[in-house]
């Protein structure tokens, strides 16, 4: 009986332990952020002589939520201003429309490729003369969900942008 008494002492600190940290752990887990948003690769061309506006795709942007998400902003520190914007044919031609937002269904993934359905694409206004072939350009993109995430999209030359 003694070998047992003498087993619960010395372990009785290691279970304290246990007990106490167990819960602390679940609950430093459950309040981390859970990242419902990613975002894929993307692209744009280099500028042109004269040029202070660019499109930027995005090959797609995945809502593992099960809400929907919208994407509301999205800022640049080499373009002074970036918008969203669509585009669709009215009247046999093409209009490109400001987007206030862009909503990403739930558990599903929506496109900001070059050709996408709904014409979905970044405005990158009054751009900076230091977007050239190669550069990666930053991209801050804020959701509704309060999320915000850091990208860089690459800079091609025009003939591989396709």
């Amino acid at each position: 009986m003694s070998i047992i008494k003498n087993c619960w002492v010395m372990n009785f600190p290691v279970i304290v332990l246990t007990v106490l940290f167990l819960p602390f752990h679940n609950t430093v887990a459950k309040n981390e952020p859970e990242k419902k948003i990613t975002v894929s690769s993307g692209n744009t061309s280099v500028i042109r002589p004269g040029q202070n506006v660019i499109a930027v795709y995005i090959d797609s942007i995945t809502n593992s939520s099960p809400e929907d998400i919208a994407l509301i902003n999205v800022t640049s520190s080499l373009a002074q201003k970036v918008e969203i914007h669509s585009m669709r044919i009215v009247e046999n031609r093409m209009k490109m429309t400001l987007e206030e937002k862009i909503i990403i269904p739930a558990l599903s993934k929506t496109s900001l490729r070059k050709g996408n359905p709904n014409g979905y694409h970044l405005m990158l206004l009054n751009i900076s003369t230091e977007i050239k072939e190669r550069t990666m350009l930053p991209l801050t993109l804020s959701f509704s969900n309060g999320q915000n995430i850091l990208c860089t999209v690459t800079v091609k030359k025009h003939s591989d942008n396709k």
